[in-house]
């Protein structure tokens, strides 16, 4: 990837699209950053698609159609809202035609108004065999050689079980078949078992595994982007990550596995910077009169009204993103090195949660920053 290459990607969630437009251009504006920005093919028609990217490429410097490819591993129904006019995701079986599923994957991005181009997957890790992978494989091979692509960027797309990453024999068997692929850069999903609410992803085992996956990939001359991963994935970038995804939804924060029964009463979660976690509305008034709080200073936040009143809920996960934003930015700094960057932003984090019990407030458990201890393990 080159110099001028996002850290991040924006996803477009249930939102409207001119509500990341409109991010897109006032972080751009007041940063200068190269930003990314990513639409989900399937969860709209083509004509809809073609016009939010269209929009979005006048400010992001990078916008990936995502073709979520991995939907072929659910019921026609479940597919998305532009099943019925996308050709690929009407596949019956994408292995036994795979020449015409990733023509299909390939010219529906490029429909799409795609600067990028990734290559579809199916799920590695949903069952014992490796069935999956070897047809992920097989789907890069077939799009790197494929007129399509020709002098277009193209990704590699997989997707993984945390499970895989977590387990040393499958991580490794992994990585070597895709360190034999033709050259080119990973487009890696890791589909986990989501924590409650707005809590952040801290499984030990998986993102260790994911850090030697990408640290791995990096020795072998491939960057790697991480969709779907929220701070998780900001947590690779010094160790060969070029870019993490993440989007205002939890949904988007995260590539969760599919859970039965219905979710719970939505409550206000607002990102709190210092913890680099999110907290309860109520409970962020509380922390804000912590001795070493700092008030956040992006465009959002005084409009939020954490002491009550209406909560707009679109101005706290915009505040949330231009959270994830900083902190690329901020690894990124010339002066010392990404990964001393990150451990600092860490243990300051640390500190202050310290200094939070403390001061004796007693915060819900989905808003203790459990992660915190995790996350300071892994990038050690």
């Amino acid at each position: 990837m080159s110099d001028r290459a996002p850290l991040i990607y924006i996803h477009q969630g249930n939102q409207t699209p001119a509500v990341v437009q409109g991010f897109l251009e006032l972080r751009g504006q007041m940063s200068g950053e190269p930003l990314g920005a990513t639409v989900f093919l399937p969860r709209y028609v083509p004509s809809t698609s073609r016009g939010v990217i269209a929009d979005f490429a006048a400010t992001a410097s990078s916008v990936i159609a995502d073709p979520e490819s991995h939907r072929l591993e659910l019921p026609f129904s479940e597919r998305g809202r532009g099943r019925n006019e996308t050709s690929y995701l009407q596949e019956s079986d994408p292995i036994a035609n795979r020449q015409r599923f990733v023509e299909g994957v390939l010219a529906a991005q490029i429909d799409a108004g795609a600067t990028e181009l990734v290559s579809p997957w199916l799920t590695h890790g949903i069952n014992p065999a490796t069935k999956n992978l070897r047809a992920s494989l097989r789907f890069a091979e077939e799009a790197a050689s494929h007129a399509l692509s020709t002098g277009r960027p193209l990704f590699f797309g997989f997707a993984v079980t945390q499970q895989v990453l977590a387990d040393g024999d499958l991580r490794d068997d992994f990585l070597d078949q895709l360190v034999e692929l033709p050259e080119g850069d990973i487009y890696l999903r890791v589909r986990v078992t989501p924590p409650a609410s707005y809590q952040q992803y801290a499984d030990v085992a998986a993102l260790t595994g994911l850090r030697v996956v990408v640290e791995q990939l990096a020795k072998n001359g491939r960057s790697t982007v991480l969709p779907q991963s929220g701070l998780s994935g900001w947590l690779m970038l010094p160790f060969g990550a070029a870019a993490f995804g993440t989007g205002i939804n939890a949904s988007l924060q995260r590539f969760a596995e599919p859970t039965d029964g219905f979710g719970q009463q939505p409550l206000d979660w607002y990102f709190l910077p210092q913890l680099l976690g999110f907290v309860l509305r109520q409970e962020a008034m509380i922390i804000s009169k912590v001795p070493g709080y700092r008030q956040c200073e992006c465009p959002y936040c005084e409009r939020l009204a954490l002491g009550g009143g209406a909560w707009n809920k679109l101005d706290a996960g915009l505040h949330y993103l231009w959270c994830a934003a900083r902190f690329a930015a901020e690894v990124s700094k010339p002066g010392r090195s990404q990964a001393q960057a990150l451990q600092a932003l860490l243990a300051t984090a640390q500190d202050f949660w310290t200094t939070v019990q403390r001061s004796s407030v007693q915060l819900d458990r989905r808003s203790e920053p459990r992660h915190l201890g995790v996350w300071s393990e892994v990038v050690a």
